[in-house]
């Protein structure tokens, strides 16, 4: 060994030495920090992990050797001040809640083995984990809403229902109005059908629950076809003027009613198409009935609504439409 060797090597030793008197009598400066935990499940698997406190902060001083104090700050600092733990290895895979010390938690993370660094807290810190698994239930599949469709007879709807994924926690069987599904069809799909005709189309599946959306999972892009035969499409139209037709029974001819304005402007008609159609086409004659009773004749009542109730399949959507009228007795008829 040359003399220029060993001269090195022993300025390193001494160097070394010296460094390691000097870490040990002036030890370093504990590290405050606030850390965020939050879990990892394993790759693949059928659990639900999450924390009771999914933000809490925990406050924490390490303290030990300078050098793992420095690599704890920079590990810190990449993540965050967030502290990953590993369902199955830092956590308890077993479905549940349990609560662990966050200290011991944080002692047993792959951080710290073999580590010198000590870890304290001020006060006992918990962190509740609750655990559970996704599993399937098979759930009935209605049909949604076809707009201004008017369908004849039920709709047969393939398949008639759907595997859905839901946590084990919650109490089964589920209720019909806990989870339900419903096929709607796009308006797209709906426009051009023919009237009078069997049809099928694909409507796309949507989760209709008073479930959190996180306690539910419906595979993407679930979907169903719908066979309907379609009887007539709802239509709307605005018709006028309309005039008001009075009814009053045989034995209250003694009475006079005078409209201050015997017709309505323009009522607003929806119903299906066809009869949209005639009403358009006049076939359909619109009026509508001011009936009055012996009792509102007597009392001499001024104003009631019009009623459309002999237009049947057709819904009358303006109004109320209300008459306003004079009642008079007539001077030949007086008692």
């Amino acid at each position: 060994m040359s003399e220029r060797f060993k001269s090195i090597l022993i300025v390193t030793v001494v160097a070394l030495l010296i460094w390691l008197y000097a870490e040990q009598a002036n030890p370093a400066k504990p590290l405050s920090r606030a850390v965020t935990f939050q879990l990892r499940l394993p790759e693949g698997s059928d659990l639900i992990a999450r924390l009771g406190e999914p933000n809490r902060a925990y406050q924490f001083e390490f303290s030990g050797p300078l050098a793992e104090l420095e690599t704890l700050r920079q590990r810190l600092q990449r993540t965050a001040d967030k502290v990953t733990l590993a369902i199955g290895t830092d956590i308890d895979p077993g479905t549940g809640q349990r609560e662990y010390l966050a200290r011991e938690l944080l002692a047993g993370h792959e951080w710290f083995e073999g580590s010198k660094v000590i870890i304290s807290e001020a006060q006992t810190q918990s962190v509740r984990v609750v655990i559970d698994r996704w599993t399937r239930v098979d759930v009935a599949v209605a049909a949604g809403d076809f707009g201004d469709l008017a369908i004849d007879g039920p709709v047969l709807i393939e398949p008639a229902s759907l595997a859905v994924e839901v946590w084990e926690s919650i109490e089964r069987p589920l209720a019909a109005d806990q989870l339900r599904l419903v096929a709607v069809p796009a308006s797209s799909d709906l426009d051009h059908l023919a009237e009078g005709q069997s049809h099928t189309i694909a409507a796309r599946v949507e989760v209709n629950t008073i479930l959190r959306p996180e306690q539910v999972r419906l595979p993407e892009g679930s979907r169903v076809n719908l066979t309907f035969r379609l009887k007539s499409r709802q239509a709307q139209t605005a018709f006028g003027p309309v005039p008001i037709k009075l009814v009053i029974l045989p034995r209250d001819q003694q009475y006079e009613v005078t409209l201050t304005e015997p017709v309505i402007a323009e009522v607003r008609l929806t119903g299906p198409s066809d009869l949209i159609n005639r009403v358009k086409a006049r076939e359909i004659k619109v009026f509508g009935y001011l009936d009055l009773d012996s009792v509102e004749l007597s009392s001499g009542i001024t104003s009631k609504a019009v009623s459309f109730d002999h237009l049947a399949g057709l819904t009358v959507s303006s109004g109320p439409h209300v008459a306003q009228f004079t009642i008079t007795r007539r001077p030949d008829m007086e008692p």
